[in-house]
């Protein structure tokens, strides 16, 4: 192979790149939209003590809106017996959001519902993450659960 000439085209590589993240974020965009998930316009600091503020577009400053809003969203119906499962899980030793998944007769509408009632509900049992471990649900691959008990 033979090279005569050479030149960069900086322009060219920087318009494909953000052609390339508008495309991925369009499509986020979408599947957000598609399954219902609230979005925030804003800048998020992560705080001490596991706290995120977010100050949104109109200059609002939310606090642990996030898991607030995931309670709000979620049918209440199922909560209840999530609070019960969970207590009764917790008394029995280390468990896992799999384990809460196992044991609820109506799971939620959507699956990052139980992880916010399960952080509510370390507050409400005095529960401790005492370690992690991968998921066991096949819908829930790859992803790394917290493993908790009562402290």
């Amino acid at each position: 192979m033979t090279v005569s000439s050479f030149d960069k085209d900086f322009s060219a590589v920087v318009n494909r790149s953000r052609g390339v993240a508008e495309g991925m974020s369009k499509g986020v965009q979408f599947l957000m939209k598609k399954n219902k998930i609230d979005v925030i316009d804003g800048f998020g600091k992560v705080k001490p003590g596991k706290k995120v503020d977010v100050t949104a577009a109109d200059g609002k400053t939310l606090r642990d809106e996030g898991i607030a809003l995931v309670l709000q969203k979620a049918d209440d119906s199922w909560k209840d017996e999530a609070y019960q499962v969970i207590e009764t899980l917790a008394n029995k030793g280390p468990f896992t959001s799999d384990d809460v998944w196992a044991n609820l007769s109506m799971p939620p509408h959507h699956g990052n519902a139980i992880g916010a009632v399960i952080v509510h509900a370390a507050k409400r049992f005095n529960l401790k993450r005492i370690g992690y471990k991968p998921s066991e649900r096949p819908s829930n691959r790859h992803h790394i659960l917290a493993i908790r008990d009562l402290a």
